[in-house]
């Protein structure tokens, strides 16, 4: 097997790992800000609710 072909393998690999950590990181930034939107609209009906 040629070289080039080896370390092409070898760089994908780590391309792939280190795309799917930074898409993971991306998915819990994204959930983390879509709670924190969600309990601000909710703590603001809250707020507009009649005792």
């Amino acid at each position: 097997m040629p070289l080039c072909i080896v370390l092409i393998r070898s760089a994908g690999k780590k391309l792939t790992r280190r795309a799917t950590a930074l898409q993971e990181r991306g998915g819990d930034l994204t959930a983390s800000l879509s709670e924190s939107l969600q309990s601000a609209l909710e703590i603001r009906a809250y707020n507009l609710q009649e005792p």
